[in-house]
């Protein structure tokens, strides 16, 4: 998603115990140079559309790729007001207590949501609820947040039962049919209509449990500013957890990454607890200050960790990177595509074959597939996967193969299922599950791969006919095709032709690929470089070098 270069890779988490000296990390650091104003950062969030977003003691950002941007009225917010609690519906869009309102943005502007006003008295202070609505924890209690028939949003109070009802709520957390919420002094837990509490006689001290996340292994994490517990699984009392953890100035904040490892922002670090084992990140490592607020791994693996009064730090290279080459069994070390199948598997199209590594056996050697083995080619320079789990591939030479991952079978598709042309280039699996192929003879498709063997040649323009590259498909399912010819918009079957005259970088557009906010990315072919094109309707409104073109 992001346009700048990895700096480096960082080496595997230490326990504390066992760190003699402190190791650096590589991080890039964000403040007034990129566009972020009030340099105290007090939540983080990721959208649905891959947004990173930041909230100050002066207001909120969001970060494109390139720059923060501060949001003002002009997006629907009224104020620059502090922001501590950020979070992310069902449906990715992004919720905001500021300006003592509760915002829902709906990807252009801020509207309020009705019924709520004031500030919430923690970071993790809203959660998805079960039914698609949003659980809102304040200090009156807790409030669900519905869609009214206006498309407005409106809360009304969640039903509970008389010991709780209308307490000061803190942090709030679902996990399945459970709501886990901190409740005036105590940690309680819903299900079913029934509240069960935790304090003092079950071995929790009455504090302000601000935050709460449960791990993949079903423990319940919950934290104050200053206090850490971990009720395990079927357990009846939570235990203690790192008591030489360092306090928080602000709140107990507390997140986990995809892997369930725990990030806990502390006044002398980013605690981090992964396979067991615990590391602090501070400023003998490379951050600006230790004094943290908040922690988020993006859906890229990086960790962006909100700083006191140095802004934003980027661990760029957070997992340790593994690798696969030949001496691992790949057939080459020459690699096309990559991709990762709903099942966890990794494939890797190469220049000498196709392998499948299962990350589950990490001692098994990838499975390989070379022409010897029925792809018809060697270079697999394109991966898709159908609903039904099955594997394409285009190679070349080679044309269109289908893999059963189960049974390893191989069925190449050539002229006799439609596809007529010498070469086929890359394909496209669309939201609607259809399989589109470019080829040197135009664009073909088959509207159920997962049954009919059938391509057929689209309803296209005469000079697409002389070959396509390749495809991206947006979110509002608008299809976008590369070619000899310049780039090709297909919207609700009208056809748009776009080159350098009207706002490309070249007439030589290569492989395209969908960037944050629908813009698009484009590798030009003849070493003219990447860009990223912003549209207004159908007319280009923008075109930013991110690769210079190769003057050499």
């Amino acid at each position: 998603m992001y346009s700048r270069r990895t700096l480096g890779a960082c080496a595997a988490l230490l326990a504390f115990a066992t760190t003699a000296a402190a190791q650096m990390y590589s991080f890039r650091h964000y403040g007034a140079a990129e566009g972020i104003q009030n340099l105290t950062i007090l939540a983080l969030a990721q959208d649905g559309r891959g947004y990173i977003w930041a909230g100050s003691e002066g207001g909120l950002y969001r970060y494109d790729g390139t720059r923060f941007r501060l949001m003002a009225a002009a997006e629907g917010l009224p104020c620059a007001s502090e922001v501590h609690t950020l979070h992310v519906g069902t449906d990715g869009a992004l919720w905001a207590n500021a300006c003592s309102q509760i915002f829902r943005f709906d990807g252009e502007l801020f509207h309020p949501v009705h019924g709520i006003t004031g500030t919430l008295s923690s970071p993790q202070g809203m959660a998805n609820a079960a039914d698609g609505h949003v659980v809102i924890a304040t200090p009156s209690g807790l409030f669900d947040a519905a869609r009214q028939a206006d498309g407005s949003f409106a809360t009304i109070p969640h039903p509970l039962d008389s010991r709780v009802a209308g307490k000061p709520m803190r942090g709030v957390a679902r996990n399945g049919s459970q709501l886990w919420f901190g409740c005036a002094q105590e940690l309680c837990v819903e299900e079913g209509g029934k509240v069960s509490i935790f304090g003092p006689s079950e071995g929790l001290p009455e504090d302000a449990w601000d935050a709460i996340v449960i791990t993949p292994d079903g423990s319940v994490w919950t934290r104050s500013p200053s206090e850490l517990y971990r009720k395990p699984p079927g357990e009846g009392r939570p235990i203690r957890e790192k008591p030489e953890l360092a306090s928080s100035i602000f709140f107990g904040a507390l997140n986990q990454g995809p892997d369930g490892s725990i990030l806990v922002p502390t006044d002398e670090g980013l605690a981090v607890r992964s396979g067991g084992n615990w590391t602090l990140v501070d400023d003998r490592r490379g951050l600006h200050t230790a004094v943290t607020s908040a922690a988020l791994e993006d859906r890229d693996g990086s960790l962006w960790i909100a700083l006191v009064g140095v802004g934003v730090a980027r661990w760029i290279g957070y997992r340790e990177w593994e690798a696969w080459t030949k001496a691992q069994g790949l057939p080459s070390d020459l690699i096309w595509s990559i991709r990762r199948d709903r099942k966890g598997a990794l494939w890797v199209g190469t220049s000498l074959g196709l392998a499948r590594l299962d990350l589950t056996k990490p001692e098994e050697a990838p499975r390989v597939w070379t022409k010897k083995d029925g792809l018809g080619g060697d270079n697999v320079r394109w991966l898709g996967e159908t609903a039904d789990g099955t594997i394409w591939a285009v190679v070349k030479p080679g044309g269109v193969v289908r893999i059963d991952p189960e049974t390893g079978k191989i069925r190449r598709f050539g002229s006799g299922d439609g596809l007529p042309c010498g070469t086929s280039h890359r394909g496209l699996v669309d939201h609607l599950d259809r399989l589109w192929i470019a080829t040197s003879c135009g664009v073909f498709r088959n509207d159920r791969p997962s049954s009919s063997r059938v391509f057929r040649r689209i309803d296209q323009p005469a000079e697409l006919k002389s070959g396509a590259w390749a495809f991206a498909e947006d979110e509002q399912g608008t299809i976008w095709i590369t070619s000899p010819g310049g780039l090709w918009r297909l919207n609700e079957g009208q056809w748009r032709q776009y080159r350098k005259a009207d706002g490309l970088a070249s007439d030589n557009p290569y492989i395209p690929t969908i960037g944050p906010g629908d813009s698009l990315w484009l590798h030009h072919r003849l070493d003219a470089g990447i860009e990223k094109v912003e549209f207004s309707g159908d007319r280009i409104v923008r075109s930013t070098s991110v690769l210079p073109a190769d003057a050499s």
